[in-house]
């Protein structure tokens, strides 16, 4: 940042604090989302948009209550960040390296992006690009995953006491729920696309092209967030780790060479590729997810 910036020291000092307290807020947000509170969990995204709309630059503001609308929810467990459990480095290491690798596929490209063209592009125009592939991505994981998260924690408490025949009719259901979701998902950021290009051909229609283009890429970067997520979570973790680091490897010789939006385009093309054998993984993974699970079980005994 300090580098294709040229920010001095309290720049960057601001800066990282910034990101310090967005990780906060995130961080405070998961405890209604793993409780299932969405109400409180959209409170908090409500605070920090009123914030940022009233104040933008009162750059703490926004994180800041966002966080505070959900601390007292915590009540007493507040108290036990003073006393936090040790945790392995290793472990950690290797969780943050994978959640960066996965969840680089719908980021990495605007950092890299960022590294190469420094301040010679439309930041405005690139994160308006990305709001359908937010947007559908957020409606996967807030709408559609947590019905099918309990199918699966259903379907793995009964597997070890039905019959074969219910379960693979519990998996066939549960296979049609999952499809159903995805493709909710992706008609979500479709219509988004459609709504952004729509409104950019009266407002810019030059920039129509453009728009198409990386608004294109975005949706397909998630599109291929997704389909690895549920390659992963039928336990090939390997499969989805190489799809998602073939993107951020190609995401960044494009960007970094190419040095502007010119490279979404090609990126296109090679996300095109890496969700159709996305999708033939994750159909065969998922044809049969009760020998799937029943043998992720039996690998860790």
């Amino acid at each position: 940042m300090a580098t294709v910036t040229g920010w001095n020291l309290h720049v960057m000092g601001v800066h990282t604090a910034l990101l310090l307290l967005h990780v906060v807020f995130v961080q405070s947000l998961i405890v209604a989302d793993v409780s299932g509170r969405r109400r409180l969990w959209s409170v908090g995204w409500l605070f920090y948009a009123v914030a940022l709309l009233a104040e933008p630059t009162w750059w703490y503001l926004p994180p800041l209550l966002g966080t505070l609308s959900q601390v007292p929810s915590m009540g007493r467990s507040l108290g036990r960040i003073l006393r936090p459990r040790a945790v392995s480095t290793g472990i950690l290491v290797q969780d943050m390296l994978r959640g960066g690798i996965l969840g680089g596929v719908l980021w990495s490209d605007k950092f890299f992006l960022f590294l190469g063209a420094g301040r010679d592009f439309d930041v405005a125009l690139v994160y308006l690009c990305l709001q359908p592939a937010v947007v559908a991505y957020c409606y996967y994981f807030a709408v559609t995953a947590p019905r099918v998260n309990t199918e699966i924690a259903l379907f793995q408490t009964v597997l070890k006491r039905e019959g074969m025949t219910s379960l693979r009719d519990r998996g066939r259901t549960l296979r049609r729920l999952l499809d159903a979701s995805l493709i909710r998902a992706c008609v979500v950021g479709v219509a988004g696309v459609i709504v952004v290009i729509c409104s950019m051909a009266l407002i810019a229609p030059e920039q129509v092209v453009l728009v198409l283009k990386v608004c294109l890429s975005s949706t397909l970067f998630t599109v291929l967030t997704l389909l690895c997520y549920e390659i992963d979570h039928i336990g090939d973790s390997t499969s989805a780790l190489l799809l998602s680091g073939i993107h951020v490897a190609v995401a960044a010789a494009l960007l970094l060479r190419v040095a502007g939006t010119g490279a979404y385009l090609p990126l296109a093309g090679v996300d095109l590729a890496l969700c159709a054998l996305g999708l033939l993984l994750y159909r065969k993974r998922w044809a049969s997810p009760e020998y799937s699970f029943f043998w992720g079980k039996a690998m860790s005994w």
